[in-house]
């Protein structure tokens, strides 16, 4: 049975996509890196401006990311970023030794469609292994930085969609898929139907990319002057990264940096960690220029 929140997305009902979205997913795969390769100049940049976190406190959704991966919580860089279609921050996770570098890691993410990262609550970068999108959280890894893997974004931001109490639909994979394969024929003129060989006949999965292309609508679409409207809350709990970072005193407080979920208290505006942050990094869309300003 496809999630609630899936279902809302989507904006038909489930005997609906069930009997659209009811076939194995493709065989053979699109070849995903041609197509990305292509969607990635589709998508349009944001300007943006991001800062790092003094070392010690951390959503507790990026330390639990780190931790199931056997990597260490104190090498997690912790990130506020602002982008230019939005009010509220987004706060973004890195490790520190991540094939994606920072500044690529919030230039790719901004460059989904504002309407996708309105359902995405944290992002973390984690080393080369699985991806994974749940409860509005995406853990991408690998250098997806890299326009090469554009797909992998709308992949794995799909899933988050398509999450709910740790469950997936059914149709989890499918739908994944599906969500690039309609981000590309909404985005890269000429859709899928011009698609670089060698792919998959287009036609074959008509029915099942036009299903959820029609479904998601504008989230996927690129909307001059459109801002965001966060519907996966703003933060998970603030949490301290570990006993040094507490010995060191850098979480001193911390159980009061509880982040207010969207439309609950404070107006679903976030209480920050104490704002003690080294340079603020600011990318200007119009001269394409990255310049550091103390904070």
């Amino acid at each position: 049975m496809l999630s609630s929140l899936l279902l809302s997305t989507l904006a038909v009902s489930a005997a609906q996509v069930s009997a659209q979205l009811n076939k194995p997913v493709a065989n053979p795969s699109f070849y995903w890196p041609t197509m990305s390769n292509v969607l990635h100049p589709n998508l349009t940049p944001q300007s943006f401006s991001y800062s790092q976190w003094k070392w010690g406190l951390i959503p507790r959704s990026c330390k639990a990311a780190a931790e199931k991966d056997n990597l260490s919580p104190y090498d997690i860089e912790v990130l506020d970023v602002w982008l230019g279609d939005c009010d509220t921050k987004w706060i973004m996770c890195r490790h520190n030794k991540a094939d994606v570098s920072q500044v690529n890691f919030v230039e790719r993410f901004g460059r989904l469609p504002v309407g996708m990262r309105d359902h995405v609550r944290h992002v973390v970068g984690c080393i080369a292994g699985y991806a994974s999108g749940q409860t509005g959280d995406v853990v991408l890894k690998g250098d997806v930085g890299n326009p090469s893997t554009a797909s992998i974004w709308f992949h794995e931001v799909g899933h988050a969609l398509d999450h709910q109490n740790g469950q997936y639909s059914n149709q989890a994979e499918n739908f994944a898929e599906n969500m690039i394969v309609a981000a590309y024929d909404t985005l890269v003129p000429g859709g899928v139907q011009g698609m670089p060989n060698p792919q998959p006949a287009w036609w074959q999965v008509y029915n099942q990319y036009t299903q959820v292309k029609n479904g998601m609508g504008d989230k996927i679409r690129k909307i001059p002057g459109k801002r965001c409207s966060r519907k996966a809350g703003l933060s998970d709990t603030i949490v301290c990264m570990g006993p040094a970072a507490s010995d060191s005193g850098n979480c001193a407080g911390v159980s009061q940096f509880k982040i207010a979920q969207e439309g609950q208290g404070n107006n679903g505006t976030a209480t920050p960690p104490p704002p003690e942050f080294g340079e603020v990094e600011y990318f200007d869309l119009k001269t394409g220029r990255l310049t550091s300003h103390k904070h």
